[in-house]
Formats: structure tokens, sequence, C-alpha cells
């Protein structure tokens, strides 16, 4: 869990197991736990991390956007799905 002061910027940085064999996707996105609007709170709200073949980190950055008036706590989730791998002699898999 990261605590942002609106204005602020994170990275997340991802790792992947080893081997490493064969390209990777993971689809991210933001979704709101205490109800605030994700799109009004975060710059970025989703987005794809490929992992090339024997690479195991990747990162990507969240901005939370400037408020113009004082609110409550905002809570947002990052949920990482559709992770797809492109192995070797066209092998192909995929899990939600």
């Amino acid at each position: 869990m990261f605590r942002l002061v609106a204005g602020q910027m994170v990275t997340l940085h991802l790792e992947r197991s080893r081997p490493a064999i064969g390209v990777c996707e993971v689809t991210w996105f933001a979704e709101s736990v205490s109800g605030h609007s994700v799109e009004s709170g975060l710059n970025f709200t989703k987005g794809l991390i490929r992992f090339e073949s024997g690479q195991t980190n990747a990162s990507f950055l969240l901005y939370l956007n400037p408020d113009t008036e004082p609110e409550t706590r905002e809570v947002y989730r990052i949920v990482l799905s559709r992770a797809t791998s492109f192995g070797k002699f066209g092998m192909h898999a995929q899990a939600f």
C-alpha cells in the first residue's frame, strides 16, 4: 500500500518468475476502493506491461492528479489481469 499526496507520482515494479522464456504481456487497471472516480483521481488508469524473453523486471508510473478542493481519503487498487505468454515454437498460454 502506498500513501500519495495529490500531484505525486509513484513507480510500481513487477517481477516475472524465472525462467522467463518467451514474451509475456500483462494488462493492468486501476479501480476505486473508496467510490471515487478513477479517471479524475489518476492520470493513467490502465495499461499493458510487456516482458521480452529473458526479462524478469518491469515498471510503470502512477500519477495522482492534483485536487482542486480537499476530499476525503481516496483509495485505489491496481489489478493485474490477462497475463499472456508466447513461448517458443508458437506455444501460447493465457491466464485471467
